[in-house]
């Protein structure tokens, strides 16, 4: 309560009532009297509860309260769902040159609707490029001039097991910029840089990709509806052929990629206003890897460099300790970082080896946290409360808690092929926790946070669609990636995730199979029978074509893209409407 970090209150997850909206309201300022925070739904999609809020928050649905504008500050909460784990680089990157989940495939134990991500660290950065670019321009004074938000929030900073998400394939839900036991992911670099009022750069990957001959096969995946599945065979990338992308701040302009001072180009044209590809990088070759940034007058402004590392030679271990000492109280935590380097003390970014742990002193070791590795399944690799973690990228972390006796405490890392390592720390004897610094009466103004709008084409490029959003029951599914598009009055979807949410409602009224090797779907209704076909501009309705606005297609992740009201009204008690006002499609059933 009141404390500064807190900027606004949200009431919900989704949708609620005026009366829910106005109750949250006064808790909010009984609780709350001289915050000057505001108090807002993370979806509002009617005026009523709208006039009970102090903000307007939207959830995914991009834009869908831009009617709502005059009444208050709205704010995107929720703008970056993709997953990806710490461990995967890109599809450059051994053990798998790809991103394999743990139960994917044969045998599998995938459930329906759930663990649909199939990106690695790199594809993550690029969703959270695109993410964040849209809200940045749509801002208040913004390029694009709509001057709609205030502000805007990614879903999670730090990976967690929250909802129980990625159960199945993975031991956390993975949207974070941090793993679960905050190491620092890919993306945290490249929010890092975005929101970088000054000319930044950052070369997204590592440089020590192995030699062309080790082969880069990887096993070819299907899209089946629900998730990614292999298929048996394998295919083979061209490390030659490598896109690299150097995330840049918004002041820079254009960057330039050399490899061992070897030019590789001049990029001028972003992908997501943040991201600046480079095509046909040959990886296999060692060395350095630097980006030059320039600024809108042609000079270089800011660079970045990596290189490739020797052999993992040694561990390193390093501790991390609350300011005024580790208190012997029987609770409190330090962090140790533990890392494979070479002998030149650079960290071995594709070292995923098993280090063991031993301790000396009065604390108890807890262990560390390690993504995608669990017990059963003839598996026995979890690490959680065990001596033992995996590196990933060559980088851990594991908690040590202090007992009651103040001392020396020794920390031993082992892994195989390297010499141990030991930290000494020492615990102190307990002192009283200091109180909280008085908060402030207001946020400070940080005017070198300002975004100026720069003239320049290739930073800001109008969206070529009519996006809109569909709600089932005035909740929005998630799409699996795919935007919802109003094209002349029809709303083209994925239509397997709308049915699916019917479903849940309505599991008596309708139920469905879809074929995706035939390319066909079936839809049973109480009294009516639906096909619709890939490639095919009309459905059968038990056995009459009925003409829609154009036929179905299947994206290149194969999935099932086509017109939404064709299909959903013909459902028992199925009624949609589409509400120009917000840009949305309605879907209601009992």
């Amino acid at each position: 309560r009141n404390h500064p970090c807190i900027l606004f209150w949200e009431a919900g997850n989704n949708v609620i009532s005026a009366a829910h909206m106005r109750e949250m309201r006064l808790i909010k300022e009984a609780l709350d009297p001289h915050g000057m925070r505001f108090m807002g739904c993370r979806t509002i999609n009617t005026e009523d509860a709208l006039l009970e809020s102090e903000y307007v928050g939207t959830m995914l649905n991009r834009h869908a309260a831009r009617f709502l504008a005059e009444h208050g500050p709205i704010t995107e909460t929720e703008y970056s769902r993709e997953e990806a784990p710490r461990r995967v680089w890109d599809d450059f990157s051994p053990p798998d040159f790809d991103y394999r989940c743990k139960y994917l495939g044969k045998g599998g134990r995938k459930q329906r609707g759930r663990d649909f991500y199939d990106l690695t660290s790199e594809d993550l950065a690029v969703a959270n490029a695109q993410g964040f670019a849209e809200f940045f321009h749509d801002r208040i004074g913004g390029d694009s001039g709509k001057n709609l938000y205030s502000a805007c929030a990614a879903l999670c900073w730090t990976d967690s097991a929250q909802h129980g998400r990625q159960s199945f394939s993975e031991n956390g839900r993975m949207s974070g910029r941090v793993d679960a036991i905050r190491v620092k992911k890919q993306s945290f670099d490249l929010f890092r840089v975005m929101q970088d009022t000054k000319p930044a750069v950052k070369i997204i990957g590592h440089w020590n990709y192995p030699p062309e001959a080790e082969g880069y096969r990887y096993p070819e995946k299907r899209f089946n509806g629900s998730f990614y599945e292999e298929t048996g065979a394998f295919l083979t990338r061209d490390p030659k052929a490598k896109t690299v992308y150097v995330a840049a701040s918004y002041p820079v302009m254009k960057v330039a990629l050399s490899v061992n001072g070897r030019p590789l180009g001049v990029s001028v044209n972003t992908k997501n206003t943040f991201l600046y590809p480079f095509e046909n990088v040959d990886v296999t070759e060692s060395g350095v890897i630097e980006a030059i940034g320039f600024d809108k007058d042609g000079n270089p402004c800011c660079r970045d460099a990596i290189e490739t590392v020797a052999p993992a030679a040694k561990l390193r271990l390093s501790a991390r300790t609350a300011p005024r000492g580790w208190q012997a109280d029987g609770r409190d935590l330090a962090m140790v970082d533990v890392e494979v380097t070479d002998e030149n003390g650079r960290v071995c970014p594709l070292d995923n080896r098993k280090i063991r742990f031993s301790l000396t002193g009065d604390a108890v070791f807890l262990g560390g946290y390690n993504s995608g590795r669990f017990n059963g399944n003839g598996r026995q690799d979890n690490v959680i409360h065990q001596p033992f973690v995996y590196a990933e990228c060559g980088v851990n972390r594991v908690l040590i808690r202090a007992g009651r006796t103040p001392g020396p405490v020794c920390l031993t890392a082992c892994a195989e092929g390297l010499p141990a390592e030991t930290i000494a720390l020492e615990t102190v004897i307990p002192s009283p926790a200091p109180l909280l610094s008085p908060i402030p009466k207001g946020l400070p103004v940080r005017e070198e946070y300002a975004f100026a709008p720069i003239e320049n084409a290739g930073k800001y490029v109008p969206e070529a669609e009519n996006y809109c959003k569909i709600m089932v029951n005035g909740q929005e599914p998630d799409f699996r990636g795919v935007r919802a598009v109003n094209k002349n009055g029809a709303v083209w979807g994925n239509t397997l995730c709308i049915l699916e949410r019917m479903r849940t409602y309505a599991p008596d009224k309708l139920d469905f199979v879809w074929d995706a090797a035939l390319g066909v779907l079936t839809l049973n209704t109480p009294g009516r029978s639906i096909v619709a076909r890939v490639g095919v501009t009309h459905l059968l309705v038990n056995g009459q074509e009925n003409l829609m606005d154009g036929a179905p297609y299947v994206t290149e992740e194969g999935i099932l893209v086509m017109e939404v009201a064709a299909v959903v009204s013909q459902v028992e008690g199925a009624i949609v409407q589409s509400d120009d006002r917000i840009g949305a499609l309605r879907v209601t059933i009992a």
